[in-house]
């Protein structure tokens, strides 16, 4: 067996032995507490929307970098139309809930890679007609992800 296949063979039986810590779908369509009034108010870029961002966060290109390699990206796009029936890839949201005047689908899902993984999240709603915003958050742990997810609930026009 070559190294690289057996470096492959260990990691994903390492992966599968110890599965990533993540709140999962329940704790992102579950309400969480509000944000803490001491987390700073951020417009988004071109949008009406603002949201709440924790202190420990500071602007980075298209979005925020926080403690523990956690990030927030901002994507914009045009509307995306759904997803064919029958299409089983990830195609939309675990939820779509009301959040500060947006109808705002949310996500969850992990990521590997050859050297770890990293748990994902976003928060998708129509900004302007024909317009959508996409928060990406990726955390490496429970206490990140959680902060990641009291963003997605400060999200308001």
């Amino acid at each position: 067996m070559s190294k690289p296949f057996l470096f492959a063979m260990v990691s994903s039986a390492l992966a599968c032995a110890h599965p990533p810590a993540t709140l999962g779908w329940q704790a992102i369509c579950s309400p969480t507490e509000a944000p803490p009034s001491s987390w700073r108010e951020t417009r988004i870029s071109g949008s009406t929307t603002t949201l709440r961002i924790p202190p420990s966060y500071h602007d980075d290109v298209n979005g925020w970098m926080g403690p523990d390699s956690s990030t927030i990206r901002i994507l914009r796009r045009p509307r995306r139309a759904p997803p064919p029936p029958g299409d089983y890839a990830f195609t939309g949201p675990v939820c779509t809930q009301e959040l500060g005047g947006h109808v705002v689908g949310l996500s969850i899902w992990t990521e590997y890679y050859p050297v770890g993984h990293a748990e994902l999240a976003s928060a998708v709603w129509e900004d302007t007609p024909g317009t959508e915003i996409e928060l990406v958050a990726s955390a490496q742990t429970v206490e990140r992800q959680r902060e990641q997810f009291q963003v997605f609930r400060s999200i308001h026009r």
